[in-house]
């Protein structure tokens, strides 16, 4: 293939389980996210052999395997977390989504302000940091590293949110929750 470089860069990040967004500020990702648009069928062919599945989601392009049932039942455990933490952000702004830009201290000052925000973080990020700001920077921080935000301000701590949220809320939409079961637990 023609475009060894953009493989093996893409491999190394979504190897890792990370995403290559469409909308990323670093010029780097965005060039690789078009090379892999403009030449999916190629990427896709070279990555299958290795038992990686080259998928497109909405602006962005994820890794997937197959796993033995138990596994994705136990990966759809661990998904549940992440409903707290878009109800978190969709409390913080309603509109928040792909393109949102925030800053820690707007976030912090909201939940400084508003008990159910704060609430919600404290559910999150748990009580192991007594201040407002550490858990705000916590839970960004592992937006971040699992290619959902990315910081386009380090000074002002000004993130942006990247167009793999798509897939968080995706898979939000998929977890059904079995009303039989809420039943059952209320008795």
């Amino acid at each position: 293939m023609r475009h060894n470089t953009y493989i093996t860069r893409a491999f190394e990040i979504l190897s890792r389980g990370n995403f290559i967004s469409a909308n990323s500020s670093r010029s780097e990702i965005r060039n690789l996210y078009n090379e892999i648009d403009d030449n999916f069928e190629d990427f896709y062919d070279y990555f299958l052999p290795l038992n990686f599945t080259l998928e497109r989601g909405n602006n962005f392009f994820y890794f997937s395997r197959k796993e033995q049932r138990q596994t994705l039942r136990e990966k759809v455990e661990k998904f549940y977390k992440y409903i707290d933490r878009l109800a978190f952000f969709s409390s913080y702004d309603a509109t928040f989504s792909e393109g949102s830009q925030f800053q820690i201290t707007d976030i912090v000052h909201r939940c400084k302000t508003d008990a159910n925000l704060f609430e919600q973080l404290k559910r999150i990020v748990g009580e192991k940091d007594p201040s407002i700001i550490d858990k705000v920077r916590d839970l960004a921080e592992e937006m971040k590293r699992l290619g959902f935000f990315e910081v386009i301000d380090t000074e002002k701590e000004t993130y942006k949110v990247l167009s793999a949220y798509h897939f968080l809320e995706e898979i939000v939409l998929l977890i059904d929750i079995d009303q039989t079961d809420d039943d059952e637990v209320s008795k």
